[in-house]
């Protein structure tokens, strides 16, 4: 198989890239999912990777706003480090190794997991990695 494109962006930069290349910026609508995007994300990276979840003068969401993706509740799952988001101006969300969750500053440049499409076996990959 190809070998993963390591690639660190902003995150709106890594958003319009998962949206041209795949479907979004990672999103996990439940424990299972986080844990796929956890998996994917210490496998290949040392620090923290960019996750679809951000805020604009709105309650926290998730860049893949297509609803009919998720189920009742599905929306609202959260995975914050403690005391998180408490930061002014920090509206993006980044995956720590730990496997919480740091709102932080959106011009950052990190490395991504992008979003396939919830009917690929391998839900989540990084990058240039198919599903199998």
């Amino acid at each position: 198989p190809e070998q993963p494109q390591f690639l660190a962006k902003t995150w709106s930069e890594a958003q319009s890239y998962c949206r041209e290349k795949y479907t979004d910026l990672a999103t996990a609508e439940n424990q299972e999912e986080m844990d796929t995007v956890v998996d994917v994300a210490q496998r290949y990276f040392h620090g923290h990777v960019w996750i679809g979840l951000h805020h604009e003068m709105t309650p926290w969401k998730w860049s893949l706003e297509d609803d009919s993706y998720y189920t009742e509740g599905q929306k609202e799952f959260r995975m914050w480090e403690s005391g998180e988001p408490n930061q002014v101006n920090h509206d993006c969300v980044a995956l720590w190794e730990n496997a919480k969750w740091e709102a932080t500053i959106c011009s950052g440049r990190l490395f991504f997991v992008c979003y396939l499409g919830k009917l690929c076996t391998t839900v989540l990959r990084h990058i240039l990695l198919d599903c199998v």
